[in-house]
């Protein structure tokens, strides 16, 4: 990855995403929904003394996760889509814009 020219980790970036980030996370959401659903249901509490009182919010998490890092997927693949049609800086630009501005 290091070795290649910004356009090639450009779409190894998208490819990566596409092909591994998004499917693992749709089965990551579908795998919790029964978990996640179930909770809410019942609303679940925690079986110890003292303990949270709503397992179910912490279940959702799991949700709020994928739907972040979906999004984020969402943003790389079009700030490296930008770059490919000529519109946007290659990482490596970036570091360089921000250095120069420190």
């Amino acid at each position: 990855y290091g070795r290649l020219t910004p356009r090639g980790r450009a779409w190894i970036d998208i490819l990566g995403t596409l092909v591994f980030l998004f499917p693992w996370l749709a089965v990551l959401a579908t795998t919790a929904a029964p978990f996640v659903t179930s909770s809410w249901s019942i609303r679940e509490a925690s079986n110890t003394a003292n303990g949270m009182p709503a397992v179910y919010l912490l279940k959702s998490v799991l949700w709020v996760f994928c739907a972040l890092l979906f999004a984020q997927g969402l943003a790389l693949v079009a700030r490296r889509g930008l770059y490919l049609a000529g519109h946007g800086l290659a990482d490596h630009d970036e570091d360089r814009v921000t250095d120069e501005r420190l």
